[in-house]
């Protein structure tokens, strides 16, 4: 699991929609079920119930967005610290690593 992945986590949470949360992640809606799906096997859990109408959280999902919230907000307060303030320099480079795009 890797930041990308909990903030993906997060913003499908936030918004409720993969067509909304993928718009606003400039994902397509493919990449960003592809994400979650990937996650949701990582993990072994199912994260969202998925519906016609939308996706609301399963209770494997609703167990675990407090760590997924700690886990960005921890990340983010880390590089806040090492004063990286221009967020678009960061990427993920490999699952448990930040890197500086210079």
């Amino acid at each position: 699991m890797n930041i990308k992945q909990c903030e993906t986590f997060l913003r499908l949470v936030e918004e409720g929609s993969i067509s909304k949360a993928a718009q606003k992640m400039f994902f397509s809606k493919q990449g960003l079920s592809r994400a979650i799906q990937s996650l949701e096997n990582e993990l072994g859990v199912q994260l969202f119930l998925r519906t016609s109408s939308g996706i609301t959280l399963s209770h494997d999902g609703e167990r675990i967005l407090p760590e997924m919230k700690q886990i960005v907000e921890s990340s983010y307060s880390i590089l806040k610290k090492c004063n990286v303030t221009d967020l678009s320099l960061i990427h993920i480079s490999e699952p448990t690593r930040l890197a500086l795009i210079s």
